[in-house]
């Protein structure tokens, strides 16, 4: 039986697990990560560790919800303030140090900065009133039964309103995605190019009045 309710620091890594296999073919992963590896298992063991780090951040500067089977995470959203950029002491204070080894050979810091490339014209919007959707992702084997929409739009966009926000923003980099959320009616205001490394993918930056 499919449940929803809020995430606990209980359910990061129970989420980060579930998510790394959804986004292991993300273009963000597959292009400026994946050739990084020899090995699958350790690209995956890449993108669980930063995203348990990511997720820790998220829940204490803002919240998660969750869709359970069986109490097993099946589909998690996070949103945060949009003011709110992380910093080094985020990433150490949240598990951050896990990571290290990764900088060897500048893979974390071109992930990082990458990232920051990605985020940087959404934050032009950011404001008081407008949160980011760090993360949206719904196992494969659930998918094509309205589940993302749902998450969205009867539990996550509530509970911002509840708080007085206005808007939620977001980035994404698939058409996939790109179709998702124009379907639930938010609103590309900006599209660009990332490349690292003569690889490039595109990048689109979303808004929603809520």
């Amino acid at each position: 039986m499919l449940n929803f309710r809020f995430a606990t620091k209980e359910d990061i890594q129970p989420m980060a697990e579930m998510a790394a296999l959804s986004f292991k073919d993300y273009p963000f992963y597959t292009q400026f990560v994946k050739p990084r590896f020899t090995d699958e298992k350790m690209y995956l063991s890449f993108i669980r560790k930063v995203l348990a780090v990511q997720f820790r951040i998220d829940q204490k500067k803002g919240f998660g919800v969750i869709i359970s089977d069986n109490s097993m995470p099946v589909g998690v959203a996070l949103a945060s303030p949009s003011l709110a950029e992380n910093s080094i002491w985020d990433y150490l204070l949240s598990g951050g140090f896990k990571l290290f080894p990764y900088f060897k050979g500048r893979l974390l810091n071109d992930f990082l900065n990458q990232s920051d490339i990605a985020e940087k014209r959404y934050r032009q919007e950011a404001n008081q009133e407008t949160w980011y959707l760090s993360f949206l992702a719904v196992n494969e084997n659930y998918q094509g039964h309205g589940l993302g929409s749902a998450i969205l739009n009867k539990h996550l966009i509530p509970r911002l309103q509840t708080n007085d926000i206005k808007r939620l923003a977001l980035i994404t980099n698939t058409d996939k995605s790109y179709h998702f959320y124009e379907s639930n009616n938010f609103k590309c205001f900006d599209q660009t190019k990332l490349v690292l490394n003569n690889r490039q993918i595109d990048n689109w930056c979303f808004i929603k009045n809520i």
